[in-house]
């Protein structure tokens, strides 16, 4: 599904309403729209003559607060009860990272009292769209893309841990909308998810807030911190009466209310920043043409703004004066593959693996997915086995190549990956769930059902994959499949 914003059509609003503007005017609300024209309108409204008895099951959560459970009960008490083995190794898995294991430690010893710790709209959010029909599971897919989009304070909520390899337990309100001072945008924004189905809003925010983590906030600070520094010295060039109208406030974001005269001055002294810190680089590069640093220094800037074609530039000035540095080479190899340059990209990797001695797995996977997509099958196939005889971390030997392509959310190359490891263990389990979660995440729910099925064939004891067998058989409309899985799931 191809998902964008009219950025295009934003700056023709932008630029036609110069051109009639007045001195006291604002930018027209439009300009801050989202085209929606190619985006999937929400399909998953429930039909209320189905005359479908949903049973408490697929709202455990809702209608155990509903009812006044006991507070101190565990929400996943059942799995305590009937599979010790699963219960003391769940958040303790030595291939997560902290963050995810902290996250499945939190949900494994959730109870009803404290399940939505601090997280009053996260809950009204996940009831308001189960009282519209949705399960349970669903809404809490939809409040988890609606948090990572910073839309939605999560506090401590425990009812489920976000698909972000970023946001920890706890919400520090550091990300997406929350670094974003905009309100016209943020209720487009809001206004175009509701619209959505649950599907279509994954696809929405992935592609706009998985790859814009907490941990960029420092920079963003620092940022702010330069660009204030740089508008209080402009200040100082204006007239007395006119300076107050320029005072920083903190916020570098456009909005309804501001002049059409600021609005200038904030797009014409950001830009300006920007430039001075590139032009500032390349003076000192012009005094000091042999220092391999400055370049690099320059390419990172240019990285910044995404500026992929000058960054490969100043890198190879950077390499002609330090052609020993692999560093120089792996960025080279990351910004060639953001330009779709994989053969070029993937020499780079070679390089700098050559250069650096590296037994780095993650190198040798990005030069397999390189080679790989520039058609060079041999030396992809090369470059995996490398990666996944020095992996340490993701149980590659196992689970074969597909486990890194999980890591970076390539969940096409991951079920055809999964497909041909089954070739060659098709007694696993766990292979069989994972590759049911791939074709899940693909929205592919008939393939996923079959996969859960063969994982539960193999294996009976594995609560979790029942409970998504049922949810897709759910999201098939097959039902009553759907109730026996759920159930299941609980008897376990």
């Amino acid at each position: 599904m191809d998902l964008m914003l009219d950025v295009s059509n934003n700056q023709n609003i932008y630029t036609n309403y110069q051109k009639t503007k007045k001195e006291d005017s604002v930018l027209p609300i439009e300009a801050f729209k989202i085209d929606e024209s190619n985006i999937l309108k929400n399909k998953n409204q429930i039909d209320k003559n189905d005359n479908i008895n949903r049973s408490s099951i697929e709202s455990w959560i809702y209608y155990n607060l509903k009812n006044e459970t006991d507070k101190n009960i565990l929400i996943h008490q059942h799995f305590k009860e009937n599979d010790l083995f699963f219960w003391e190794n769940w958040g303790n898995n030595p291939t997560a990272g902290d963050i995810e294991n902290e996250w499945a430690n939190q949900v494994k010893n959730a109870t009803f009292g404290n399940v939505y710790e601090d997280a009053k709209d996260f809950e009204s959010f996940v009831n308001n769209w189960i009282e519209k029909g949705y399960s349970e599971m669903e809404a809490l897919e939809r409040a988890n893309f609606y948090a990572i989009a910073g839309l939605l304070d999560y506090g401590k909520q425990k009812a489920i841990a976000l698909y972000s390899e970023y946001l920890g337990y706890d919400d520090k309100k550091q990300h997406g909308f929350h670094l974003i001072d905009n309100p016209p945008l943020k209720k487009a924004f809001l206004e175009t998810l509701d619209s959505l189905d649950t599907g279509s809003v994954a696809d929405l925010v992935s592609g706009l807030f998985l790859n814009y983590p907490s941990k960029t906030t420092t920079s963003f600070e620092d940022l702010l911190k330069q660009y204030g520094v740089t508008l209080e010295e402009l200040k100082e060039t204006q007239p007395e009466e006119e300076r107050s109208k320029f005072t920083f406030t903190g916020d570098i974001n456009i909005n309804e209310q501001m002049s059409l005269k600021y609005q200038n001055f904030i797009f014409d002294t950001l830009i300006g920043f920007f430039e001075d810190r590139v032009n500032s680089f390349r003076e000192s590069i012009e005094k000091n043409p042999k220092n391999p640093n400055l370049y690099f220094e320059l390419s990172i800037i240019l990285k910044k703004q995404s500026k992929w074609w000058q960054q490969i530039e100043a890198l190879k000035s950077a390499i002609k004066l330090d052609a020993s540095n692999g560093q120089l080479y792996y960025e080279l190899a990351e910004a060639n593959y953001k330009m779709n340059r994989f053969e070029e990209a993937a020499e780079c990797f070679e390089r700098a693996i050559q250069l650096k001695n590296s037994k780095d797995s993650m190198w040798f996977y990005k030069m397999g997915e390189s080679y790989e997509k520039s058609g060079k099958i041999q030396k992809s196939e090369l470059a995996y086995k490398k990666a996944i005889e020095f992996d340490k971390k993701f149980d590659s030997k196992r689970f074969g190549i597909g486990i890194f392509h999980q890591q970076r959310g390539l969940w096409k190359e991951v079920a055809d990956s999964y497909e041909k490891q089954i070739e060659i263990n098709s007694f696993d389990d766990e292979l069989y769930y994972k590759l049911g979660m791939a074709y899940d995440r693909l929205y592919d729910w008939e393939h996923a059902a079959k996969m859960y099925s063969k994982a539960l064939l193999i294996n009976q004891k594995r609560p979790y994959t029942s409970y998504r067998l049922g949810f897709v058989d759910e999201r098939m409309k097959k039902y009553s499949l759907a109730q026996k899985a759920y159930d299941f799931a609980i008897e376990l």
